[in-house]
């Protein structure tokens, strides 16, 4: 599981097709960052979809490390950030908790959507 340290310190947070920016108020936690319309397709990063699905395998078959569970937790995390345009780790943290939950559940969300998304596409 060596690589997965590598992959995460390698990977970065993308989206796809961004379009609109967000709100105008300085304090709002995503000033500054671009919005997605609900008609836009986000993609995740792929090389943290990597580690994260490496991970999920690596954990069904042994009980991973304390250090191992902690970067699949961080994959993760970042995978579902990569799908909130415009925030990435150092972001993320900046927010209050109440925030980062909302943050979270829209990263979740985009990525349940995507993965149905992506099982459709591939039955067809």
């Amino acid at each position: 599981m060596h690589h997965l340290a590598l992959g995460l310190l390698i990977a970065g947070t993308t989206a796809a097709a961004v379009i609109t920016s967000a709100p105008d108020d300085p304090d709002h936690p995503r000033a500054g960052a671009p919005e997605t319309p609900a008609s836009v397709a986000v993609a995740p990063d792929m090389e943290v979809m990597e580690t994260y699905t490496t991970c999920s395998a690596e954990a069904e078959h042994r009980l991973l490390s304390h250090s191992e569970a902690q970067l699949c937790l961080d994959a993760y995390l970042r995978l579902k950030l990569s799908f909130v345009p415009g925030m990435d780790m150092d972001r993320f943290r900046r927010l209050s908790i109440e925030e980062r939950w909302k943050v979270n559940q829209q990263g979740y969300g985009a990525y349940v959507a995507w993965k149905a998304g992506a099982r459709a596409a591939a039955a067809d």
